[in-house]
């Protein structure tokens, strides 16, 4: 599998620090069918060859290529930032729009930088359950008409009862509208 690493708003550099004109060439081989003002593979421009606004790991082409995005600042500690972000309740509602994951997709086996979410998947799930804790439970009122046994419960509902229980000798049945609480 053919790994195409950037580091954020710089185009293919190779381990000299020049561009690296050979793995662009490759790049545009892959024809991936660019539209204008698409925004794919976190970023790629593909005029240039630049990445910006975007960090992580995409599949250029399923299974055969993928790009990787590093931070432009070294040692950058994205998870911290993040959970910083979410302790903002004005940020938080929109924080699940900075980062995707595809789970339907195929995983990319990568040996390039450590991209362990996992601390952040947690806290953001957990401020989600916060979010929707101090929410409270939804509640209502819901009508429900049952032919009881034995029992009256709310209103009597006359024309059915003639009609199921008189009509035919079940006098123990009482056909009835009654409010049930309900928390969903």
């Amino acid at each position: 599998m053919e790994e195409f690493s950037f580091i954020e708003q710089k185009t293919l550099f190779n381990q000299n620090n020049e561009i690296d004109k050979k793995r662009i060439t490759q790049l545009k081989e892959l024809n991936l069918g660019f539209t204008e003002n698409e925004v794919r593979f976190l970023g790629l421009n593909p005029f240039n060859y630049t990445v910006s606004y975007y960090i992580g790991i995409d599949w250029l082409k399923e299974k055969e290529c993928y790009i990787t995005v590093e931070p432009k600042i070294k040692d950058l500690d994205y998870v911290k930032m993040f959970i910083q972000c979410l302790q903002h309740h004005e940020i938080s509602k929109y924080f699940r729009e900075i980062y995707n994951i595809d789970f339907k997709r195929p995983k990319i086996k990568t040996s390039a930088i450590n991209w362990d979410l996992t601390p952040f998947l947690i806290v953001h799930f957990l401020s989600l359950v916060e979010i929707i804790v101090n929410q409270g439970l939804r509640s209502n009122y819901i009508i429900r008409e049952e032919n009881l046994n034995n029992k009256i419960k709310g209103k009597i509902i006359f024309q059915q009862q003639i009609k199921k229980n008189i009509a035919s000798k079940r006098e123990d049945r009482y056909s009835c509208r009654f409010q049930e609480y309900n928390v969903m």
